[in-house]
């Protein structure tokens, strides 16, 4: 990093012409490749945006709380899936991209295990998901106020759940982090998940999963489903949690496929 810093300062501040501007503008790292490519554009214009579905399982993959499938077709007349959430007990943080120990690539396994997960077949081909994705929810809460967790990872066929990429959104924020709007308990809302960028070649074999919570502690500070600032809360309440998947309310993941051999270089 400092020395790509290094050669765009020569080039603009001492005009020094060492080529930098005649460089493709990204630069990519695919992870599960594990190579960097570079392109002219982000997201890619080549991006092939797809919709995977909560559906009903069994997946047969995690001893989640509901085990459910990600699936590109859509929902039919499908039961919703619940879970209790207690601030007083948060799912905690595993892994991601903060500097919380023990951060990076970890197994996700034991917070999948206490959230709702939607999880792909064993993938047929190669996929790659370059860009950025986007989760579309639609849930309600017995309390007045809570957050909403997603957790995109990758399983490996032993099972592994290696953490990719972690989004939150509070959900009196739905409407904007200028205008909190508290819930109406037991009304279902949708709710707009946008992730950080991610690059990953999910390997033959390996599953695709939406993990959802309301807690990724200490990542996040546990929201007490009261309505009320983290500064005014004294006493949290427990929250029963709800997402539907269903003909009229179909949660969702949009991911950004790249499709296979359209990549435009490659380079160590």
């Amino acid at each position: 990093y400092n020395g790509l810093r290094l050669r765009w300062f020569d080039y603009h501040l001492k005009g020094i012409d060492n080529g930098i501007m005649k460089e493709p503008p990204v630069r990519i790292f695919v992870m599960g490749a594990n190579t960097w490519r570079s392109e002219k554009e982000f997201p890619l214009e080549r991006t092939v945006y797809s919709d995977y579905f909560f559906k009903e399982g069994p997946s047969g993959s995690i001893d989640s709380l509901n085990d459910g499938v990600l699936s590109r077709e859509k929902p039919g007349d499908e039961k919703a899936d619940s879970y209790q959430y207690d601030p007083m007990n948060p799912v905690p943080t595993l892994g991601g991209d903060l500097f919380i120990q023990p951060n990076g690539a970890r197994d996700h396994r034991p917070a999948d295990r206490r959230s709702l997960t939607y999880t792909t077949p064993s993938l047929e081909t190669d996929t790659e998901i370059t860009g950025i994705p986007k989760v579309e929810i639609y849930a309600s809460s017995s309390a007045v106020d809570t957050d909403w967790v997603v957790t995109i990872s990758d399983v490996h066929p032993n099972g592994y759940s290696q953490i990719l990429r972690q989004n939150i959104l509070r959900a009196r924020f739905r409407e904007g982090d200028e205008k909190p709007v508290l819930m109406t308990p037991g009304k279902t809302y949708k709710f707009a998940i946008e992730m950080y960028p991610i690059s990953n070649l999910f390997k033959k074999g390996h599953r695709i999963r939406l993990a959802v919570a309301s807690s990724s502690f200490p990542k996040w500070y546990p929201n007490g489903n009261t309505g009320k600032e983290m500064n005014e809360e004294t006493t949290g309440v427990v929250a029963t949690n709800t997402i539907y998947h269903d003909a009229l309310r179909p949660s969702r993941v949009v991911l950004p496929i790249i499709p296979p051999g359209s990549a435009m270089s490659n380079s160590g």
